[in-house]
Order: structure tokens, then sequence, then C-alpha cells
């Protein structure tokens, strides 16, 4: 289908588009972050703050930005069809689920003025035959304006025939207990035990498991949730698939010996990753253990090569980098040209330190020489802006914050 009746042959309103397209897209323009960040920006809580649901509306973002583009350089003239794609789909779901959906309607509608107003700009400057500026202009508005406005339609009929079954089911009303729970109403724990079907007297620890936002999957997020279960031996286990792309998972009746690293699987499933709160006792436990694993999740979305990590072994972490920019400013003074060092030497030296600035430890725990670990020593010392000795701990939390957010995260 054309947005015109006669669709011309190639011609300068379609070079036109076509040029535009290609600059709105590179990656170098910058459009595509500011889209994201006004996408963003148009939403409440708890979709700006909440680590999984923000990545999933970026996600959603950048994937209708990119359809529209892609569509547009292959037929300039053909009215471009919505993308009711997995990432698109789940946050549309999640904001029915959560209250929210005018939100993220809102979210469109910022979407699209950044990125019209970038497409006029661009548009003026790649105009070399003037006549074909005003008819580009048109063609571009109206296919702008009538693909988003049937994206929105598409899904909201689509979430409501999805209403009705969510309000119904078992699964939808277990969220709304766990929220209220989280929320600190006042509700009383046998009560929310009841509905839940989950313990909420004695040991508790949680834990969130997530997959990429432009590729959720639930199945192996269970697998995975199922397989820690297993290894902790947990029979009281309550999980709340809690986006398309997010779960959560809480184990109840622990013993006090359970240290929260148990949790973090064996074996790695590639796509799935693992935070994981400290243990509680009780329904503060209970929330407690999962905001502290949200605490983790937010400080692993930065170190992209992190897989799993427990809020106990990185809690320093997670309260120095709260202010990112104070954080990156302290590893700097601390540790000058060594952040920037080979990976291995600011490693050796973080173990280093852990183990109580002991060479052999360090060694052992490296499965490295004693000799090849002096060596890295004296190579990280000589890269301090100030001797290390008395100043370890320093040293020591600026590495541990550098391993997180520095140049390898």
């Amino acid at each position: 289908m054309s947005l015109y009746d006669q669709v011309p042959a190639e011609d300068p309103v379609a070079s036109l588009i076509r040029a535009v397209a290609r600059r709105l897209i590179d990656p170098t323009s910058g459009v595509m972050e500011e889209v994201e960040k006004a996408a963003i920006a148009a939403v409440d809580e708890p979709f700006r703050s909440d680590p999984a649901l923000s990545a999933e509306i970026l996600a959603s973002t950048r994937h209708n930005v990119q359809h529209w583009v892609d569509s547009l350089i292959a037929s300039p003239y053909t009215i471009v069809p919505p993308a009711i794609t997995p990432p698109v789909v789940g946050i549309a779901r999640q904001g029915l689920r959560r209250g929210g959906e005018r939100n993220l309607w809102a979210s469109y509608d910022a979407g699209r003025e950044v990125l019209w107003r970038h497409w006029m700009r661009l548009s003026f400057e790649e105009a070399g035959d003037g006549s074909a500026l005003a008819r580009a202009l048109d063609v571009a508005s109206a296919s702008l304006s009538k693909w988003i406005s049937e994206t929105i339609r598409e899904l909201t009929d689509q979430i409501e025939r999805e209403r009705s079954a969510l309000t119904r089911g078992t699964h939808a009303r277990k969220f709304e207990m766990v929220t209220l729970v989280l929320d600190g109403a006042p509700i009383e724990a046998s009560r929310a035990s009841d509905r839940l079907g989950y313990q909420l007297q004695g040991g508790q620890i949680g834990a969130v498991l997530w997959t990429d936002a432009g590729a959720p999957d639930q199945t192996s997020l269970s697998q995975v949730a199922d397989e820690i279960r297993q290894r902790v031996e947990s029979r009281d286990v309550l999980t709340i698939p809690a986006s398309s792309s997010s779960l959560w998972l809480w184990l109840g009746g622990i013993t006090p010996s359970l240290h929260p690293a148990d949790l973090i699987p064996e074996q790695e499933v590639p796509h799935v990753r693992v935070a994981v709160g400290s243990a509680g006792t009780g329904v503060e436990g209970f929330r407690r253990s999962h905001f502290e694993a949200v605490e983790v999740q937010r400080l692993m979305l930065q170190a992209m090569n992190m897989r799993a990590a427990a809020f106990d072994d990185v809690a320093l972490v997670v309260l120095a980098t709260r202010d990112e920019n104070a954080a990156r400013g302290f590893v700097a003074r601390v540790l000058g040209p060594l952040a920037a060092a080979d990976t291995e030497v600011r490693e050796t030296l973080r173990v280093y330190i852990r183990e109580g600035c002991s060479a052999s430890r360090a060694a052992a725990a490296l499965f490295s020489h004693r000799n090849t670990v002096v060596n890295r020593i004296q190579r990280a010392e000589a890269l301090l802006p100030e001797p290390l000795r008395g100043r370890s701990v320093e040293v020591g939390a600026a590495l541990e914050m550098n391993r997180w957010i520095g140049r390898d995260a």
C-alpha cells in the first residue's frame, strides 16, 4: 500500500528520503541516543528506575526506529506497518500490568518529536533540489504519523485482548501481591503468604534473572531459576516474571550457612544473567534482598562482561557507585595511570590487597607463580600516584570499583 495513489519511480524525492534516513540512523549522528533519552524521560516510575524495564523501553525504541527507517530506505512511498515484535509487545504488556500504559504512549510521542526535529534538520542539509524538499517532508511526515498511530492502535487492541485474561490469571494476582509487599503496604504476612503460596516468615534470599531486552527468553530464565532452586535444595520458592526479559526469584526456608554466591549457577547460560541479594529474615528480608539484587543488576548492566554477582561480594562497589561521576573521579585520583593499565596487572594488585597483601596467597588465588605476582605488583605500584603503603584500603576500593565501571566493564 502506498501513501499516494501514484507511486513514482526513483526520483529526487525518494533519493532525499533515503539519504536522510541513512544519516538519521548513523550512530555518529547522535540522533538515536537523543530519541532514547526522550523516551525514558517521558515515563514515570517504576519504568525509569527499574533496570529491566528501562532496558526494555530502550530496546523497543531502538527496534521501532530501526524498523521505520529501514522500511523508508527500502520503499519511501509505502506505508510502514507496525513492528509487533517481542521487545515492542513486551514493554507494552508491562505497561498494562503496572498501570502505566499511558506513560508508554507518551514515550512514543516524545520519541516522535525528537525524531521529526532531526528529520527536518537533516532534510534541509541534504536537499540539493529545493523543489523536492517540500514533497519529501510531506511523504516522511505522513509515514511517521501513520506508522506511530497504527502501532499504538494495534498494541492497544492486543493489550485489551489480554487484559481480562491477565486480570483473572493466578500470575497477575501474585504479581500484584508481591508489588504490595515490596511497596511496604500494610498487609499481614500470613495473608500475603497464603496468596503467594510462599512463606514470608523465616530465612529469605532474593535474586533477579534477566536476558537481553531485545531477545526476551522466559523459558531460559525459568530453567536457570529451577537450577538455582535445586542447587540450594529449597522447597519454598517463588518466581515472578517481572517483565518479558526478567524474572524475580525468592527462596525461603534457607539456613544461615547458605552464602548468596551459592545461588550462582555453576554452568552459565550465555544469555541469562543473575544478580543475588543478601540473606534476610521475614518480610523485611524479602524486601531488602530483592532491592539489593536490583542494585547488583544496575551495577552489572554497566559491566557487560559480568554474568553473575552477589550483593555480599560487591556491596562496597554498589554503595560507592550510586554516584557514578563521583566514583569515577575517586578511581582516577587514587589509581592514576594504573586505571588504564593491563587487566592482569590491575587484577593481580586487586587480589593481592584482598588477600591481605600476601604475594603467596595472591599467587595461589590467581594460579600463578609467586615471582610473576611480585613482578606484576611492582609494575602496578610504579603506576600509582602515591605509594601503596598505608593506602591499601583506598587502592583496593578503587580497583574493585574500576573492575565494574572502568574500561573493561
